[in-house]
């Protein structure tokens, strides 16, 4: 109810719009010096905020959100920049990256969104608005009288597909994920419903649109929010020197054995998986050492060439001198892909020291879509290789 009164009150709203003007973008085009300086960083980051869409849009939120502050005293303009510099590492084109820019527009400001669609136009100013439809649900299931029940949560996210636009769904993971790593500056209550709210709500909807490297990063920022002793043990471990030469080693290792067999790679990278995914298994195993924990550290292979290759590849980590295969712990996801369309081999294999890890082996096309899942569908087409970060980014929790 309160959902559909807040509708009724959009629609007033833009039915004011044509007598009504904020007059904040009447000076789009000049950038204060502290606003160039962000756009410069930004575009030495990601090729696609040199584009013309993406400048334009920084223009126009820069003027609307120009002397508002969040809580932590960053300008509300280095958010905006930050939630489009994750759709950039995700590799989306310049209209959502420039959704990016202007999500909090209609929201934070004055401006309407007739005043809105004259200086971006209609494609951006619809993505924006649903973005705001969106925002408006989150919070009115964050700020009701009771939590909500596994059921209500499920509708919820039913609720949040249905009415939007995929782009915006992407859109809003990304802000929810800069709010995530600005928790400090929020009172812990609400930090923490918050975090809860992800987890229940915004960590499904990356499940369901595939986009496993955001939805490891949401998960491992409310785990922090909400675990930080077994958070910062894990990190920790984690973190040790010898754990970090194991898997250098290891890549090292991997590296040898497909050269030696003559299969071609683009990139092999290696890293302890995601800390939430690590705590996710250890509870539900029972488990307290982490060394119980078979694939804690992991390694990708992305190779050159089709299916053949994976398995190719398969055979040359199995057979390295020393290396062993751990029972059962292989899985043909190529052949036999999950029903989201994730597809990888996995192996779980024991080195001579004894220290396990996981493998995964997939082609460039299979990591695309394993990574990115539905917004593969809006990569930015000038820079379609992904960036080193989204290269490091821990094997997805959710394809093992």
């Amino acid at each position: 109810q309160q959902y559909q009164q807040q509708q009724q009150q959009g629609q007033q709203r833009s039915a004011a719009d044509s007598d009504s003007s904020s007059g904040l973008l009447s000076s789009v085009e000049a950038l204060e010096a502290e606003e160039a300086a962000m756009l410069t960083e930004a575009q030495g980051k990601h090729a696609v905020f040199a584009s013309a869409a993406v400048v334009s849009a920084f223009r126009v939120a820069a003027a609307a959100h120009r002397g508002q502050r969040r809580r932590s005293g960053d300008p509300v303009l280095r958010h905006c920049t930050e939630t489009a510099l994750i759709l950039a590492e995700l590799g989306m084109d310049s209209t959502m990256v420039a959704v990016g820019l202007l999500h909090d527009v209609l929201d934070d400001t004055p401006v309407t969104s007739s005043e809105l669609r004259a200086a971006s136009g209609a494609e951006l100013t619809s993505l924006v608005e649903g973005v705001s439809r969106l925002s408006h649900v989150s919070e009115l299931s964050r700020h009701s009288e009771r939590e909500l029940v596994p059921g209500e949560m499920a509708d919820l996210r039913a609720m949040l597909i249905a009415m939007a636009d995929a782009r915006v769904v992407i859109v809003k993971l990304a802000d929810r994920l800069h709010n995530l790593r600005t928790l400090q500056h929020l009172a812990p209550e609400k930090a923490a419903r918050m975090a809860e709210e992800t987890l229940a709500v915004y960590v499904p909807l990356a499940s369901r649109l595939g986009i496993w490297s955001l939805k490891a990063s949401l998960e491992d920022a409310c785990f922090a929010q909400l675990h930080p002793a077994e958070h910062g043990r894990l990190r920790a471990a984690l973190e040790e020197a010898e754990e970090r030469r194991a898997i250098t080693t290891a890549m090292n290792d991997v590296t040898g054995s497909l050269r030696d067999a003559g299969v071609a790679f683009a990139d092999i990278c290696g890293r302890p998986k995601s800390l939430f995914s690590v705590f996710r298994k250890m509870c539900k195993k029972g488990l307290e050492d982490l060394d119980d924990v078979h694939d804690v550290r992991a390694l990708r292979v992305i190779v050159e060439g089709g299916e053949e290759a994976c398995y190719a590849a398969l055979a040359a980590v199995h057979g390295r001198p020393g290396w062993s295969p751990v029972p059962g712990k292989t899985k043909d996801y190529v052949r036999d892909a999950k029903r989201n369309g994730y597809q990888s081999l996995h192996t779980v294999v024991r080195d001579e020291s004894g220290r396990v890890f996981e493998v995964q082996i997939r082609t460039a096309e299979m990591h695309l879509a394993a990574e990115c899942g539905l917004a593969a569908h809006w990569r930015y087409k000038e820079s379609p290789a992904p960036t080193a970060a989204a290269a490091a980014a821990p094997p997805s929790s959710s394809s093992s």
